[in-house]
C-alpha cells in the first residue's frame, strides 16, 4: 500500500463525506 494513495484518497473523500454529511442534517 502506498502512503501517497492513501492521502489521496482521503483528500477526494473528505468533501464527499462532508457534503453527505450536510446532506444528512438538511434531510432530517
Amino acid at each position: 500500500m502506498n502512503e501517497s494513495w492513501d492521502r489521496t484518497s482521503y483528500h477526494f473523500l473528505s468533501p464527499v463525506v462532508i457534503s453527505w454529511m450536510l446532506m444528512i442534517q438538511s434531510s432530517s
